[in-house]
C-alpha cells in the first residue's frame, strides 16, 4: 500500500511543540495517528510520545487486514490513555 502525506504543526506561543504525529503503513492496513499536547502543561511532550509509541506498538501488533477498525481504536486508544 502506497499512502502520501504530510503534516504540519504551528506552535503557537508556547517554546516548545507538544503535538505528535506518525504514519504506519503495512502491505494491508494504514494509521495515521495525530496526538495534540497539552497546552504547554508540565510533560505534555512525553506524555504525546508515550501515546504515539502505545499506539504505534498496537497497530504493528495487530493482524491486517483490521476487520473491526472501531474496536481497534477503542482499544488502542484506551491502552495508550492507560500508559500515560
Amino acid at each position: 500500500m502506497r499512502v502520501e502525506y504530510a503534516d504540519l504543526s504551528l506552535i503557537g506561543h508556547r517554546e516548545d511543540n507538544q503535538d505528535r504525529v506518525a504514519v504506519a503503513v503495512g502491505e494491508h492496513a494504514a494509521f495515521l495517528i495525530v496526538v495534540d499536547g497539552m497546552g504547554g502543561h508540565a510533560e505534555g511532550a512525553r506524555a504525546a510520545e508515550v501515546a504515539l509509541k502505545s499506539m504505534l506498538e498496537s497497530f504493528w501488533h495487530t493482524p491486517h487486514p483490521i476487520f473491526d477498525p472501531l474496536g481497534f481504536l477503542h482499544l488502542t486508544i484506551g491502552r495508550a490513555h492507560d500508559e500515560v
